[in-house]
């Protein structure tokens, strides 16, 4: 009961972070939810992780999506707010995946919790194939590698990745058919 009371109040914030404009009361926003993080019940070495993961995510999607904008309408007024948010949502949502049993939370449904523990699973085995893989390079390479042959690793990991997905998927649509999840 108290998963589902948090995802409630987690939807409630997001639609609410998501519809504010100004970037003040954004910026307070995001003080509060900093303060969440503080006053939180867990180790400082998890909370740093939280918001090291929350910086990293924001600083990608402001660098790909809203620094271009801007180039084109100099708005500064638009990045601040766009960055705030983007910020106060990233740590609001790595706090409610810390708080919350996504399992508990989607327990009432056979069918959604069938299809959490299908993602769960792929996204482990992808994890444990990523940190093969950069054991695997780093164990073949005698000396540490150039940037070239760096990202020769990466698109010829990318490359198994997006080959791998695509036909993981036909066999996870296969087993959700068989399973009913194919009827409407």
């Amino acid at each position: 009961m108290k998963d589902r009371l948090l995802t409630a109040l987690y939807v409630f914030l997001f639609v609410l972070l998501s519809s504010l404009r100004s970037w003040e009361v954004l910026s307070l926003a995001l003080l509060l939810t900093l303060a969440l993080l503080v006053f939180y019940p867990m180790g400082i070495r998890e909370k740093s992780r939280i918001l090291r993961r929350a910086l990293l995510s924001s600083l990608l999607f402001v660098l790909l999506v809203s620094i271009p904008y801007v180039f084109m309408t100099k708005d500064m007024g638009y990045l601040l707010m766009v960055m705030t948010r983007v910020l106060s949502l990233m740590l609001l949502t790595f706090l409610f995946l810390k708080m919350v049993n996504p399992f508990a939370v989607l327990s009432f449904s056979k069918s959604l919790s069938f299809i959490l523990v299908l993602s769960v699973s792929q996204i482990t085995s992808y994890l444990r194939l990523l940190r093969e893989f950069e054991q695997a390079f780093k164990s073949r390479s005698p000396h540490k590698p150039r940037r070239e042959e760096y990202r020769g690793f990466l698109g010829r990991v990318l490359s198994y990745f997006f080959e791998a997905s695509a036909r993981n998927s036909e066999e996870v649509y296969q087993a959700m058919k068989s399973r009913g999840f194919d009827i409407d």
